[in-house]
């Protein structure tokens, strides 16, 4: 049996003990101070669904044909732009001057007047709601004077306004003689009419979608031609655009079907694949287009052909126009660009705050913008990143294990 410790020996370990104590407190204390009094800034991680995506120049290609006139400076559109038409179909009528154009733009809006001017005397004896049309009435000033602080004022509140203002005079005065303001209007009309002078009918020469717009792109960008163009002819057409001629009065577009040759630059196109399908965003809509053709480089940019068989009626008017090519759409932690790190090893990471400790945590890019990066988020990996982890954006000699106060 062992002799028992002395009492200068136990002494001797309980003082040895306590030194050891101390030091490692000191270590301790050392290292949450210098962490402490390093500035850390953080922010939180998120999860986010991201495009990759770059936006080009370019123009459309369609089944289309222009339609001329005698006169083609002056027209009065009786379809809408974008609508479609049967063959024989009236697109528009055309003068040859613009007091012409203007007195049957007259003619039209009095025959409009003239028109409910004997719905409300139809209903006169029926409607004899001073209420309710004072209450239309004032509904109605209401909408004219936001569309006139807004900019977009039109006929058609004014209109609304002035048929209140005769049911109010119909049901208050009993004298009002409506069909005298009717002939009166009548007469007007017959008036214009005969200023007017008639004007000529473009038709529709086949089915298809009418366009008010025309261009010199028609029959020089063709819809058979789209596959035989290259890079350096896509890129004049650009810069030097062609003059319509002066009797158009419209296009005329066919089928459903069509192209959009855009231009992108020679790294923006590195992941880009002939035969595959992107989104295309233009303005007011997106569509699916297929990669026909990529063409070879010239001064900077490529041609890429897309084939496109929808949404004709949005892209009826458009040529040239720009559009955001998504070539692809990504999933994952968004981290800010400043808070990756390169370790010791070479491994890109960040550093999270777990309890009082700043925790290194290797990621995987999967795609780089301007000030930020999305990287893999694996949601059953316990040891990689956690949605809403705290993440360091700076801080000086950051390493793993550190302490934070």
């Amino acid at each position: 049996m062992g002799r028992g410790l002395s009492r200068s020996e136990k002494t001797a370990i309980t003082l040895t003990a306590f030194i050891i104590f101390l030091l490692a407190l000191g270590l301790f204390i050392g290292r949450s101070l210098v962490a402490g009094g390093n500035h850390i800034t953080t922010t939180v991680v998120a999860f986010d669904t991201v495009r990759d995506s770059a936006e080009a120049e370019g123009l459309i290609i369609r089944k289309e044909q222009s339609l001329s006139a005698d006169s083609a400076d002056f027209c009065y559109l009786i379809c809408e732009d974008g609508e479609k038409v049967a063959r024989g179909d009236d697109l528009a009528l055309r003068f040859s001057s613009q007091s012409q154009l203007d007195a049957y733009r007259k003619a039209a809006r009095l025959a409009e007047r003239i028109s409910r001017l004997r719905e409300l005397q139809a209903a006169a004896g029926r409607d004899s709601d001073l209420s309710g049309v004072n209450e239309r009435l004032y509904e109605t000033l209401l909408s004219l004077s936001a569309a006139a602080g807004e900019g977009s004022a039109d006929d058609v509140f004014s209109d609304r306004a002035l048929d209140c203002i005769t049911a109010r005079d119909i049901i208050l005065d009993a004298g009002f003689d409506i069909s005298a303001r009717i002939s009166a209007l009548e007469e007007e009309y017959d008036r214009m009419v005969r200023v007017a002078g008639g004007g000529s009918f473009v038709r529709a020469p086949a089915a298809g979608y009418y366009s008010a717009a025309a261009d010199g792109y028609v029959g020089r960008l063709t819809y058979a031609d789209a596959r035989n163009l290259d890079t350096a002819t896509v890129i004049s057409l650009l810069k030097d655009p062609p003059a319509p001629a002066a009797d158009t009065a419209g296009t005329l577009v066919s089928g459903y079907e069509w192209y959009y040759a855009a231009l992108l630059s020679e790294a923006e196109t590195e992941s880009l694949r002939e035969g595959r399908t992107y989104t295309l965003t233009f303005p007011g809509f997106d569509a699916n287009a297929t990669l026909v053709l990529l063409g070879e480089p010239a001064e900077g940019k490529c041609l890429c052909l897309f084939y496109l068989n929808t949404r004709m009626e949005k892209a009826v008017s458009l040529r040239r126009v720009s559009a955001e090519i998504v070539f692809n759409t990504v999933s994952g932690y968004r981290i800010p660009k400043a808070s990756l790190r390169i370790d010791a090893e070479g491994r890109r990471g960040v550093y999270v705050i777990r309890g009082q400790r700043c925790v290194f945590m290797e990621v995987e890019i999967l795609l780089e913008k301007d000030s930020y990066y999305v990287v893999k988020a694996d949601l059953g990996d316990n040891s990689g990143l956690f949605l809403n982890d705290t993440l360091v954006l700076s801080g000086k000699d950051l390493y793993d294990g550190m302490v934070i106060n």
